[in-house]
């Protein structure tokens, strides 16, 4: 199976996120930079870029650093479509990911992995996808 996880859909969730706003902060601080990246999915993916042996670095510095932070939502995406994958026994699409993404895996989990129960706002986001 290909990945769905390219340049152009990574760039597509930052637009969707926060219109490419590097300085962006979003849910009352919890959520900041183009990726709108939480501190703790960002420690996720500095957790494992130090299994192996790459540089990690903190979020709060460096969430607002474009190459930095597009490394980050590119691990962290894939992560979600590997999680998907696994856990829908098939390839997820683009709006599945974005959906996990803004909902987190587990909250999608909650609504039956369906498109039609996501939130208004994340209905936007993937609308804003195809732009």
């Amino acid at each position: 199976m290909a990945s769905e996880i390219d340049w152009k859909f990574v760039t597509s969730v930052a637009v969707a996120e926060s219109r490419m706003q590097n300085l962006a902060i979003g849910d009352k601080g919890d959520s900041r930079g183009a990726w709108q990246m939480s501190e703790r999915a960002w420690d996720q993916v500095s957790a494992a870029r130090r299994l192996r042996g790459a540089t990690a670095y903190d979020w709060s510095t460096y969430c607002s650093y474009e190459a930095i932070a597009r490394e980050y939502a590119t691990e962290y995406l894939r992560w979600v479509e590997s999680r998907l994958t696994h856990n829908m026994k098939r390839q997820p699409t683009r709006s599945e990911i974005y959906a996990a993404w803004n909902l987190g895996v587990t909250g999608f989990a909650r609504l039956g992995y369906r498109l039609a129960a996501v939130p208004s706002v994340t209905k936007r986001g993937i609308a804003r996808l195809s732009r």
